[in-house]
């Protein structure tokens, strides 16, 4: 068993790359380094370890340990885009904690991992990003194990995306069952059929999850968090977040810094 806290001391680098068409050099992984690539669209043709090469999409996750070489063959007019992660690792005789290859098993979650990444590593820097590694690398394990969620009713998908990309966003409701081309009534029905819960609860799980991140940072303030993530009311925020996760917002962030 890896110590994920000992073993990833950071992350250098975290950006959104999109291959051309034709495809990009593949890229050896330096020492002292892994590459994890989440792919957010687009196909590519891969084969690991001298196996059979095979086609992957969205969801796909490629982890790279040093000296072996990074995805770089996009599939025609559908080329690759992925978030990017450079881990910083203690030591390179551990084994790795993942598989080289797996799926997010949580779809309609993975634009908000990919936002938050992208947004905790511009607040963060790659200078103090050792807490940031952690929860990516948890994040990214849970998702590769656990068993594969049912997929969704296209509609359904659409409303987790709208909650997932901002949760922290006033959201209108009937505008969004608009959108997603359902009444209302029927978005509800769906959520509850589906996923077990209504949206607006849903929501505020979403909006618990981005405050979860956010207070990983010790110079955020509670109260900037708590409007952030979409609570104009302090004490709202704050029986909400205990609600949810059990404990209070400070009592988190004490607990997990």
């Amino acid at each position: 068993m890896v110590d994920l806290a000992r073993h990833y001391l950071g992350i250098t680098r975290c950006w959104i790359y999109s291959a051309a068409p034709s495809g990009v050099r593949s890229k050896d992984v330096p020492f002292g380094r892994e590459i994890v690539e989440v792919f957010t669209g687009g196909k590519v043709m891969f084969a690991a370890d001298g196996g059979e090469e095979k086609c992957y999409g969205y969801g796909s996750i490629f982890w790279h340990r040093f000296g072996e070489q990074t995805v770089h063959k996009a599939v025609p007019d559908d080329p690759y885009r992925c978030l990017a992660i450079w881990f910083k690792v203690a030591n390179e005789d551990s084994p790795c904690p993942a598989p080289r290859i797996g799926t997010w098993n949580s779809p309609q979650r993975l634009e908000l991992f990919v936002a938050d990444m992208l947004n905790l590593f511009r607040r963060v820097g790659k200078d103090d990003s050792g807490f940031l590694s952690l929860y990516a690398a948890t994040t990214l394990l849970r998702q590769m194990t656990f068993a594969p969620e049912p997929e969704l009713p296209a509609p359904l998908r659409t409303a987790c995306r709208i909650f997932d990309i901002n949760p922290g966003q006033q959201l209108d409701l009937d505008r969004i069952a608009e959108q997603c081309g359902v009444s209302k009534s029927y978005l509800f029905y769906l959520f509850r059929n589906h996923l077990g819960t209504s949206p607006w609860r849903y929501l505020l799980e979403r909006r618990v999850e981005m405050a979860k991140n956010m207070l990983l940072h010790p110079n955020v303030p509670i109260k900037s968090i708590s409007e952030s993530c979409g609570f104009h009311d302090i004490e709202v925020f704050y029986r909400s977040f205990k609600r949810i996760a059990g404990t209070s917002p400070g009592a988190y962030r004490e607990d997990n810094l």
